[in-house]
């Protein structure tokens, strides 16, 4: 583990600890508004440390490759027949109330 990236230990930490700290950057100096996204819940440097251990093309600064990258990879991972009935196929009454009611 060199460069500062988190151990999986740190990682699930973090995950962890997502609702007890402040998103504010207010003492710290960061930007955050660099980035289109950021995990919730952890203290800014956290942040840092967490896209310092990303390749550069995808962390997810705004307007870069890696806000593409990732959102590419959200739609992989939730893709909108998912979540949207009006992408999905034929659906009785009761798969389309489930899936409102999924959402």
């Amino acid at each position: 583990m060199s460069g500062g990236c988190l151990s999986p230990a740190s990682r699930i930490r973090i995950a962890a600890d997502v609702h007890r700290h402040s998103t504010s950057d207010d003492d710290s100096g960061c930007m955050l508004e660099e980035y289109s996204w950021v995990p919730s819940g952890i203290k800014p440097d956290m942040v840092h440390m967490y896209f310092a251990c990303l390749p550069e093309d995808k962390i997810p600064y705004v307007n870069s490759a890696g806000e593409e990258w990732r959102t590419r990879q959200l739609y992989y991972q939730l893709p909108p027949q998912d979540s949207d009935v009006g992408y999905c196929g034929k659906l009785s009454n009761q798969e389309v109330r489930e899936l409102i009611q999924f959402e």
